[in-house]
């Protein structure tokens, strides 16, 4: 997901960071065993595949 991300970013213009769910029991808790897990805040934007669609809605908005 992450070599998808760094193609999209430029064209988006977005920033993200990678955190591993398995070092917070919050994460754990809220995500299970959907990782990885792409989220915009409170967002969650998909998980297990990046949905570029869906991504490119939420950042370019129709």
């Amino acid at each position: 997901m992450v070599l998808e991300l760094e193609r999209l970013k430029p064209a988006l213009g977005f920033e993200y960071s990678v955190c591993d769910v398995d070092d917070d029991p919050v994460l754990v808790s809220r995500y299970g065993k959907r990782v990885p897990v792409l989220v915009a805040g409170d967002t969650e934007l998909c998980c297990f595949f990046l949905d570029e669609r869906g991504l490119r809605e939420y950042f370019l908005p129709s």
